[in-house]
């Protein structure tokens, strides 16, 4: 199953389609991790989790899509356990 489009919408606006991660765009990184969860039968906040992992910036993917400054926006979307 996809993630929720609410949270697609959110990743979009976010620009994760624009942002370069290796070979693919962030957005895609983050679909195939939730996607990976969800076959792993991860409960849905591990999964919401996936899908939000780097949106910060990573130590090899430095390029936020959010500052941390906006973290209660992300727990909003996503819940608390997940963020």
């Amino acid at each position: 199953m996809a993630p929720p489009a609410d949270l697609i919408r959110a990743l979009k606006d976010l620009e994760t389609d624009d942002h370069r991660h290796g070979s693919r765009n962030l957005i895609d990184h983050l679909v195939g991790t939730h996607g990976l969860l969800e076959a792993w039968e991860q409960p849905t906040h591990v999964q919401r989790a996936g899908l939000f992992h780097s949106v910060y910036g990573t130590e090899f993917h430095t390029q936020a899509a959010i500052g941390l400054a906006d973290r209660q926006r992300i727990q909003a979307l996503i819940g608390e356990p997940a963020e």
